[in-house]
């Protein structure tokens, strides 16, 4: 093993020294010659060839598809005329057939709306009918009780008016029957009316 210290060092720098004398010097720069242009001029040329030959391919590509697209036309034509054609009828059609729809959805709103304003007056004509059956129910109620109460008022001043002793005691007319009767009669034919209108 080699001891580091300043010996080592010398031993770097003189082996650094004997490489740069075992080198070979450069050389100069040798001026251009007539040759030297000569072979430039000749790589330069050979990439003008290359790409003109690679213009000149995509061109001819592009004339050969012209010419045969030109050829298909005219042998086409006819069946693009038709297509076009047939295309155009389609989107008539189909603007037709949505403006079709659109007035038909507006008719069906207008009937659905009728229809229930129909069964809207059906309706109020039912419960206007049914109120005016209560009102009359009610009323003939009314004066029926305040012509029973006017009636049993009478009898009971004319049994105390003629005789003071005897203990206040209703008396009941063969009429006051018939009026419980009748009554009687009515509460269900009320009854049986309200089903009907129900």
């Amino acid at each position: 093993m080699a001891s580091k210290g300043p010996r080592s060092k010398l031993d770097h720098e003189t082996r650094a020294r004997r490489q740069k004398a075992l080198e070979a010097p450069k050389e100069p720069r040798r001026p251009k010659t007539h040759w030297d242009h000569v072979l430039e001029e000749m790589v330069w040329l050979s990439k003008d060839f290359e790409s003109e030959r690679k213009w000149k391919l995509a061109q001819a590509k592009k004339v050969a598809i012209r010419a045969s697209k030109g050829m298909l036309d005219q042998a086409t034509r006819g069946e693009k005329r038709v297509k076009e054609e047939e295309q155009r009828l389609r989107k008539v059609a189909l603007c037709i057939s949505k403006d079709v729809k659109k007035f038909w959805m507006k008719i069906e709103k207008l009937v659905l709306y009728k229809h229930q304003l129909e069964l809207d007056e059906k309706r109020k004509k039912a419960l206007d009918k049914q109120l005016e059956f209560l009102l009359g129910q009610t009323e003939r109620y009314s004066t029926m009780l305040a012509e029973n109460l006017v009636d049993s008022l009478i009898p009971c001043k004319v049994v105390h008016s003629c005789s003071a002793q005897e203990p206040p005691s209703i008396q009941f007319k063969e009429g006051d029957e018939n009026d419980t009767n009748k009554r009687a009669e009515l509460n269900v034919e009320s009854e049986s009316n309200i089903l009907d209108v129900d």
